[in-house]
């Protein structure tokens, strides 16, 4: 088994990713619930208490490196200039954050900023339409979070600046080429 096909950024990316947008499905279900993740129903709170930890750790992890990627790409996701989307995401990556650091504090945050029937209601609605916008915008962008710009793709054509640029940098070489060969 080769570990580095499920390491290589491009899959980083998809694993986080999918991962936040878990963490929003379960948090939707759980805050229709009343704030109890459907596990605890299932196992009780204390047996299903670490494994809520290991997936709420994951969660924070997933927040933690999107959050990475993120400011490496300038802080555009899907290409940017879509405020909705971006919101979206940075929606996705509180809710990591606050997943996150529940495992560690054994606190959660929002539950406690947020508490009550109908604000978890809302707040689950949010987490569904959240997921439902990122989701569709991911599969429209061929499942990449963070797009890297092609000059070959239509609509990218180099600029005259960029041709100009490169075409002193081709001269340039061929003043050096043709210097060592008269050497």
């Amino acid at each position: 088994m080769d570990i580095q096909q499920y390491t290589s950024p491009d899959k980083l990316e998809r694993y986080s990713f999918l991962t936040l947008l878990s963490a929003l499905g379960f948090s939707a279900i759980a805050l229709f619930n009343g704030g109890y993740p459907i596990i605890t129903m299932i196992l009780g709170y204390s047996n299903s208490y670490s494994l809520l930890s290991i997936a709420w750790l994951v969660s924070g992890a997933a927040a933690v490196y999107l959050s990475y990627l993120y400011w490496k790409n300038n802080k555009k996701v899907f290409g940017g200039g879509d405020k909705k989307s971006e919101l979206a995401f940075l929606f996705a990556l509180l809710l990591g954050y606050n997943l996150g650091l529940t495992a560690l504090i054994r606190e959660n945050i929002f539950f406690n900023i947020f508490h009550g029937t109908i604000l978890f209601v809302a707040f689950g609605v949010l987490c569904v339409v959240v997921g439902y916008i990122l989701y569709t915008k991911w599969k429209s962008n061929d499942e990449k979070l963070f797009v890297v710009s092609s000059r070959v793709a239509v609509g990218n054509e180099p600029t005259n600046d960029e041709v100009t640029n490169t075409s002193s940098m081709n001269q340039a070489q061929n003043n050096d080429d043709v210097a060592t060969d008269n050497n």
